[in-house]
C-alpha cells in the first residue's frame, strides 16, 4: 500500500487524526450525495477529505440524509471517503451493511460535486480468540487480511472494523455485497504454523449476501474446519494415484478431524485453544503430505535410465567389468540473483563448487541506457557479469527486457504515447537479444504485467498489444531463446484494491491464473511461465534507496504452494521459480507492513528450512525447471537478510542446505556388467562421465541422460585409452 492508503486504514481503525484548518481563502467546497444502487441514502454515512500525500484529514461531516459537503484548499489532491451505518446492531456492535465508497479527484474552483455509490452487503463479524478464549480486538490483529470471489480473483474491498460503543471492542467485519459471494484470506498468526495468509470459508462455504443484516462469525472454528477440509480434499485428490499417504500422516489427519468434533460440542471460549490446535495441526499435516509426494514424484520423473553396454575384444558383451559413473552437470536449473561486481568473484565460485549453474543478470533498462542508443555494455558485461560469468561456465539469463515500473524505466521514456513506447521496447528487445545471443539464451521479456504497478497507465488491451510486440521482437531476434513470461506473486490480484484507493473504477490489475490464460489467449509467444514466490519477511529495499515505506512479503503454507504450482502446470508449460527468497532475521514491526512468517519468526535457521521444503516441493514438480534464489549476497537484497550468503561473504545455513540438496539429487556410483555386458541405474538428469577398466586400461565416454529416458552408451574395450577425467561442469545453453 501506498502511505496514505495506510494511513487511512490506520485512522479509520481507530488511530488519533489531525484535522488541518482550513482558510477561507482559496478554500473549494465539495458537496454530493451519498446513495445506494436502488438509488436511497443510507440512514447515516461519515464522509471525510483526505489528504494522499500526508494522510491528514481535512474536513469530515455526519449525515443522516446522505448529502454533505467540505471545504478543502483549492488545487489540493482529495480522498473522498464515504462509511455508512445501517442504524441497526448485532451482539452490541453497530453494523455497516453498506460497502465504502472512495473517490479521487483535485480541487479545482469554489465549487465542485462528487456523488458517492455504496452498496448494500450482509455482514460478517469476525470473531478471533487467543487460546485462553479470548477475544481479540481489531487492532490486535495483524492488517492485510482480504476477500477473494467465487472465480479466485481479488476483489477491491476493504475489512472495516465495527464498534460497540458500550465496552470500547472492535471487530474486523467482512461485508459481501448482495447476491455475491467471498472466500476470505484471513492473515492469522497461528501457533506452529506461521504468520500466514489462510483461505477461511464459512462452514465449508462461501460467504454469501442473499439481503442485508449480520453474522458473528467464530473465526477460530472456521479456520480449523477450513484446514481440515483443505487437507481431506488433497488426500482424496492423491487416493488411486500411485501415491500412498504415509501411514504416520494419515493417522495425523484422522487424529485432527477427531479433536475437531471433539470440540464441537464445546463452547466457544472454551474451544478455541483446541481449534487452533487442529488448525495448525493439518497445516502442517498436509504440509508433510506434499513433501512426501514431492521426494516420490522427483524419483520418478527427475531421473532416466544410465545404461552402459561393455563389448569385448571379439565384440561380444562382458560380463563382470566394473564401471563408475559420475554426474558432472544437470539439466536442472538451480539458480541466482546478484551483480557480479556486488557479490564479488570468490562468492560465485563458491556457488559453482556447490552446484549452483544458472545466474540471472539485472538488465534494467534505467542501468542500462540512460539516453536513447546509449547502450553501456561493458556496465552489463562486467558490472553486472554476464560476459564474464558466461565466460566462466554460467548459464546467464537476462531480466527483465521490459518493465513498465517507473523506477525501472529511463526518464527520456516516460510520459511518451503508447506508439512511442512500444516502438522504442521493439528496438531495445532486438538490439540486446541479437547483442547477446551468443551468450544469453533464455530472458525474462516482460516483468509483472499481471500488477497495475507495473503496466505504466496502460489499460490492459494495450498490454496484450504491447506484450505480444516485445515477445515477436525477442523472438524474431533469437529463434531458438528461451522467452518468459515473469509474474509477481500477487496470485489472487490483490493490486485491484490499491487501483481503486486511487480512484480508478476500471482495473487493470489479474490473478496470475487469469493474466496467463489471457496471454495465451491474446497470442503472447511465450515459452515459459515465470512465477516469482517470495514467502516472508520485510521489503526495505524501497526505503533504502528513498522512494516508499518498509513494505512486506506475506508467508504461504507449502500446501498452498504446492497448490499454485499444480495451477501453474495446468497451462501445459514449463515453468520457471524466476524469483524465491525469505528473510533470515525477524523485525515485529514489519508486521504491521504485512510480512509473514513460516512456522516461526525467521532466523537463519528457520530460512535453511523452508528453502529446503520449498525447494524439495519444486523438484517433485514435473513442470518446474528452474528455481531462482534472490540474493545472493546480504548487499541491499529485495527481502531484508534474504541472501544465502551473509554480507562479509560467508555462506549462511541456507546455502548449505541448497549445497546438501543439490548432492542429494547428483547421481554417483558404480556398477558391474551383467551376463548381457550391461550394467543400468536410474540417474538423475545430466550430464556424465562413465569409465570401465579392464587389462589394466581405463576407457571413459560421456553420455548424456534426459528425464524419463533410456540412454545407452558403449564403451568398446578395443578403443583408444581413456583420455583425462572430465571436470564437473555446467551444459552449455540449448535453447529452446
Amino acid at each position: 500500500m501506498k502511505t496514505w492508503q495506510e494511513g487511512l486504514a490506520v485512522w479509520l481503525f481507530g488511530a488519533l487524526a489531525v484535522v488541518a484548518s482550513i482558510s477561507p481563502a482559496g478554500a473549494t467546497t465539495i458537496s454530493g450525495r451519498v446513495t445506494d444502487e436502488s438509488g436511497a441514502s443510507p440512514p447515516s454515512v461519515w464522509v471525510a477529505a483526505t489528504d494522499p500525500a500526508t494522510d491528514v484529514v481535512l474536513d469530515s461531516t455526519q449525515s443522516t440524509d446522505g448529502t454533505y459537503a467540505l471545504e478543502v484548499p483549492d488545487g489540493q489532491d482529495i480522498a473522498l471517503i464515504a462509511i455508512a451505518l445501517s442504524g441497526r446492531s448485532l451482539a452490541g456492535y453497530e453494523l455497516h451493511e453498506y460497502t465504502d465508497a472512495i473517490a479521487r479527484l483535485s480541487a479545482a474552483g469554489d465549487v465542485m460535486h462528487q456523488d458517492l455509490h455504496v452498496r448494500r452487503c450482509r455482514e460478517y463479524l469476525l470473531q478471533a480468540r487467543r487460546p485462553d478464549g479470548t477475544v481479540h480486538d481489531d487492532n490486535e490483529l495483524p492488517p492485510g487480511s482480504f476477500p477473494v470471489d467465487g472465480g479466485g480473483e481479488a476483489t477491491a474491498e476493504l475489512l472495516w472494523a465495527v464498534d460497540n460503543p458500550v465496552t470500547g471492542a472492535r471487530l474486523p467485519s467482512l461485508c459481501v455485497p448482495l447476491g455475491e459471494r467471498r472466500t476470505l484470506i484471513f492473515r492469522f498468526d497461528l501457533p506452529g504454523a506461521g504468520l500466514l495468509n489462510l483461505p477461511m470459508t464459512l462452514d465449508g462455504g462461501d460467504f454469501t449476501a442473499e439481503g442485508q443484516g449480520g453474522e458473528l462469525v467464530d473465526v477460530n472454528r472456521e479456520l480449523a474446519l477450513t484446514q481440515l477440509e483443505r487437507l481431506e480434499i488433497r488426500m482424496g485428490e492423491l487416493a488411486g494415484g500411485g501415491f500412498v499417504v504415509p501411514s504416520e500422516l494419515m493417522a495425523r489427519a484422522r487424529a485432527a478431524r477427531a479433536l475437531f468434533e471433539q470440540a464441537e460440542g464445546m463452547a466457544p471460549a472454551v474451544r478455541a485453544g483446541t481449534e487452533l490446535q487442529v488448525a495448525s495441526e493439518a497445516i502442517l499435516t498436509l504440509e508433510g503430505i506434499e513433501l512426501a509426494k514431492a521426494r516420490w514424484q522427483a524419483l520418478i520423473s527427475r531421473r532416466g535410465a544410465l545404461r552402459v553396454r561393455v563389448m569385448g575384444a571379439d565384440g561380444a558383451p562382458v560380463a563382470g567389468i566394473r564401471v563408475s559413473y559420475r554426474q558432472i552437470s544437470h539439466d536442472f536449473r538451480f539458480g541466482i540473483f546478484g551483480q557480479l561486481a556486488t557479490t564479488g568473484q570468490a562468492v560465485y565460485d563458491r556457488m559453482a563448487q556447490g552446484g549452483l549453474n544458472f545466474v540471472t543478470a539485472g538488465y534494467y533498462w534505467a542501468d542500462i541506457e540512460r539516453e536513447p542508443g546509449a547502450i553501456d555494455y561493458d556496465y552489463i558485461d562486467h558490472h553486472i557479469g554476464v560476459t564474464d560469468l558466461a565466460d566462466r561456465g554460467w548459464r546467464v539469463k537476462g531480466h527483465p527486457l521490459t518493465w513498465l515500473y517507473d523506477l525501472a524505466m529511463p526518464d527520456w521514456l516516460k510520459g511518451v504515447g503508447f506508439a512511442e513506447l512500444k516502438r522504442s521496447s521493439v528496438e531495445h528487445v532486438t538490439t540486446l537479444v541479437t547483442h547477446y545471443r551468443d551468450r544469453v539464451h533464455t530472458w525474462d521479456v516482460n516483468n509483472e504485467a499481471a500488477n497495475y504497478w507495473a503496466t505504466g497507465g496502460l489499460s490492459r488491451p494495450q498490454l496484450d498489444d504491447y506484450l505480444r510486440a516485445v515477445f515477436a521482437a525477442a523472438r524474431t531476434a533469437d529463434p531458438t531463446a528461451e522467452l518468459i513470461l515473469n509474474s509477481p506473486f500477487d496470485w489472487f490480484g490483490r493490486d485491484r484494491l490499491e487501483e481503486r484507493l486511487d480512484g480508478r473504477t476500471s482495473y487493470v490489475t489479474l490473478s496470475i491464473p487469469a493474466f496467463v490464460r489471457r496471454a495465451i489467449d491474446t497470442g503472447v509467444d511465450f515459452d515459459i511461465i515465470g512465477q516469482q514466490m517470495y514467502n516472508g519477511g520485510g521489503i526495505t529495499l524501497f526505503r533504502d534507496l528513498g522512494v516508499g515505506p518498509v513494505q512486506g512479503a506475506p508467508s504461504q503454507d507449502l500446501g498452498f504452494l504446492a497448490q499454485v504450482l499444480r495451477r501453474l502446470s495446468a497451462f501445459g508449460k514449463p515453468i520457471h521459480i524466476t524469483e524465491n527468497s525469505v528473510s533470515s532475521t525477524w523485525d515485529p514491526d514489519w508486521i504491521a507492513a504485512g510480512a509473514g512468517y513460516w512456522h516461526q519468526p525467521w532466523s537463519e535457521q528457520t530460512q535453511a528450512d523452508f528453502l529446503e521444503a520449498f525447494y524439495r516441493l519444486c523438484f517433485g514438480t514435473p513442470a518446474v525447471r528452474a528455481i531462482t534464489w534472490w540474493d545472493a549476497v546480504d548487499d541491499n537484497p529485495f527481502i531484508d537478510h534474504g541472501g544465502l550468503f551473509r554480507a562479509d561473504g560467508t555462506p549462511k545455513p541456507a546455502f548449505l542446505r541448497l549445497e546438501s540438496l543439490i548432492r542429494e539429487w547428483t547421481t554417483v556410483g558404480a556398477m558391474v556388467t551383467s551376463t548381457d555386458g550391461v550394467a543400468a541405474v536410474q540417474a538423475f538428469a545430466g550430464l556424465y562421465e562413465v569409465s570401465a577398466e579392464a587389462g589394466g586400461r581405463t576407457f571413459r565416454r560421456t553420455v548424456h541422460v534426459a528425464e524419463g529416458r533410456p540412454a545407452t552408451v558403449t564403451i568398446d574395450l578395443r578403443g583408444p585409452r581413456a583420455p583425462a577425467p572430465v571436470r564437473r561442469q555446467r551444459p552449455a545453453a540449448t535453447g529452446r
